[in-house]
């Protein structure tokens, strides 16, 4: 029985191996990703594959992704051909990560070794078509006091149902939910009275008519 493994790496924004990696010599097997394509925009459910010239010596299969915005990568070793993320006939689902410009990097060890050779990295865009939203005022770590004004500007271009429109914004105050707006204007007001002063978190959550969301956090101070 095939034996895989998908292990979450956190990497602080260094794209490195976990173990050395080695340059192709002549006569090695070449490495390439045959889907995704560079450059391309992809939505919904997607296949990622690698490809290997000779498959007879290749131990694994690495796979990285590292999706748009995010310090972490995603790890997943594949021991035999076809050497697909996730495993012969899964598709990985960009609807749960954000939209925006991801990359995937794929390379081989040979059968006995440990180092990596032959790397090939593709870069793509998602683009599922999620809203887009932003927090107006007040601003990022700005000082606050009294009541305050909440306003965030929400949009939703639609995409992969052909739907279009913001269903509901969410207002989260420290993580606790305090208002869930279905109409425009989307405006909370907040009073900071009621909290001790210092550092509070302020998250606001769009929703579309597709159900896919998009969040936005911002800290501020309240002064006391």
């Amino acid at each position: 029985m095939k034996v895989k493994s998908l292990i979450f790496l956190f990497v602080l924004g260094i794209n490195i191996c976990l173990v050395p990696s080695c340059e192709a010599k002549s006569g090695d097997p070449l490495i390439h990703i045959a889907s995704p394509r560079e450059g391309a925009v992809v939505s919904g459910r997607i296949k990622i594959e690698a490809r290997v010239s000779n498959s007879t010596d290749i131990g694994a299969v690495r796979f990285y992704i590292q999706e748009p915005g995010a310090k972490d990568r995603y790890e997943w070793y594949e021991f035999s051909s076809p050497y697909v993320w996730g495993g012969d006939g899964y598709r990985l689902d960009t609807v749960l990560f954000k939209d925006g410009n991801a990359s995937v990097v794929a390379e081989y060890c040979k059968k006995g070794e440990k180092k990596s050779i032959a790397s090939h990295r593709v870069r793509f865009r998602i683009d599922n078509g999620k809203p887009i939203i932003n927090i107006i005022s007040p601003m990022d770590n700005a000082a606050v006091g009294g009541t305050v004004k909440i306003k965030v500007k929400a949009r939703d271009p639609g995409r992969v149902k052909n739907k279009k429109g913001i269903k509901e914004v969410s207002f989260y105050i420290d993580g606790g939910n305090r208002a869930r707006i279905k109409n425009p204007p989307c405006e909370y007001i907040w009073d900071t009275r009621l909290l001790d002063s210092g550092a509070h978190s302020i998250r606001v959550v769009a929703a579309d008519a597709e159900g896919m969301t998009s969040a936005k956090t911002i800290m501020v101070y309240v002064k006391p």
